[in-house]
């Protein structure tokens, strides 16, 4: 699993580093960083960063780095770096009750982001639409492997004229 997600939005390469607990998540995330790209890079519940990190964040065009600790808002601020505190407050989930349903989508090989994804998420009554692409004549077998990592859905193939629950 893991230790931090990573997307492209339009030119910025964003990124939400939950974990440094070891030099093996430390090595994930310093190979993510390419010295090509403009960042904006969020730092979660982590109070202090690795030397190593810190020197490779100084050769990167960084936009903005956030984070929700203190301490490390003030630390990073002395060494130059444009730095955002959002405290814990504005990190927490805000339910949403009246979600009746969630789409999910992916293209061929985002299997295994679909099941992290299928992993984590809570009980609810929403109704969620898992939609990915197949390569050609490929058996549609989604069903039957996501239902191995799920506690609180039943998870079917869609039919036609199937009725929604």
């Amino acid at each position: 699993m893991s230790n931090f997600a990573k997307h492209l939005d339009g030119n910025i390469v964003k990124i939400i580093i939950y974990s440094l607990k070891n030099r093996d998540e430390l090595r994930s995330v310093l190979s993510a960083l390419q010295e090509d790209a403009k960042y904006e890079i969020s730092i979660l519940n982590i109070k202090m960063i690795p030397l190593d990190l810190l020197v490779k964040l100084e050769h990167l065009d960084i936009e903005k780095i956030i984070v929700n600790e203190k301490r490390l808002s003030f630390y990073l601020n002395s060494f130059g770096f444009r730095v955002i505190y959002k405290s814990q407050k504005k990190f927490t989930r805000k339910k949403h009750k009246n979600i009746k349903y969630i789409a999910i989508g992916g293209s061929t090989g985002s299997l295994e982001k679909i099941i992290d994804i299928i992993k984590k998420l809570p009980k609810s009554d929403a109704s969620f639409f898992i939609i990915v692409h197949n390569k050609e004549g490929e058996k549609a077998s989604l069903a039957q492997i996501l239902n191995k990592y799920t506690q609180h859905y039943k998870i079917v193939q869609a039919q036609s004229d199937m009725e929604i629950l």
